[in-house]
């Protein structure tokens, strides 16, 4: 609100000076003879007759402080007009950074559902493919599978289960599985991984140390020519 009532008297401020000036210019010509014919005015406002030479300086005085605070009230005035300029800008340039932000903000959220639906779109496959090694990454936070396959990995669903807790990752598509069935850890929030093959699916379950664990969010699926990492998140944290 304040900003609005800055505007406005800006604006007032801008009308009454163009309005004087216009009239100026209009009668005088330009400031300077306005300023002589002021001081002429001034100087003729009493009779010589009626005025000692005491009283002629005191008007001379006097016309001459109205020129100089007429010439100090258009510096102030130009120069709360610059304030106010400036502040405006500034306000504006606020503006529009937000707007800038908020656009920011809606471009990653499409480039992020882009992303995600290119990486649940079908890929194409060259028939049965293999498993054919399985490494882990593991920290506190997280645990990231690797899987090697000797195919492009088609399209992976995932779900949750619950008593115990456990996420379940499908390779969907004919999968042949030549690395060990059960993975065991003692040193991480997941205590199993177990590998399993069906005729449409390779099947990644992830069994959490906490069988009362919260279910967490889809995790992070990595794409590569030759496999596919999968990011599980500890949901205990």
């Amino acid at each position: 609100m304040a900003f609005y009532r800055r505007f406005y008297i800006l604006l007032f401020l801008i009308w009454l000076g163009a309005t004087a000036g216009v009239f100026v210019l209009t009668v005088w010509g330009d400031l300077g003879t306005f300023l002589t014919d002021f001081q002429k005015i001034a100087s003729a406002g009493m009779e010589p007759s009626d005025m000692n030479a005491s009283d002629v300086d005191a008007i001379a005085r006097a016309a001459d402080k109205a020129v100089q605070e007429s010439q100090m009230a258009k510096y102030i005035v130009r120069r709360e007009v610059s304030r106010e300029v400036l502040s405006i800008e500034k306000n504006v340039k606020k503006v529009f950074r937000i707007k800038d932000s908020t656009t920011d903000a809606a471009v990653e959220t499409l480039a992020r559902d882009r992303e995600a639906a290119l990486r649940d779109q079908p890929r194409p496959d060259s028939g049965t493919g293999e498993l054919k090694a399985l490494t882990f990454t593991k920290t506190s936070a997280r645990m990231t599978a690797h899987l090697s396959t000797t195919r492009i990995v088609d399209k992976v669903t995932t779900f949750w289960m619950s008593h115990p807790t456990r996420l379940v990752v499908d390779l969907r598509g004919g999968w042949e599985n030549v690395v060990s069935r059960t993975h065991t850890f003692t040193d991480s929030f997941i205590s199993r991984v177990v590998i399993g093959t069906q005729p449409d699916r390779l099947r990644v379950v992830f069994n959490f140390q906490d069988t009362k664990a919260p279910q967490g969010e889809r995790p992070d699926l990595i794409y590569s020519d030759n496999g596919l990492d999968i990011v599980v998140d500890n949901t205990a944290k």
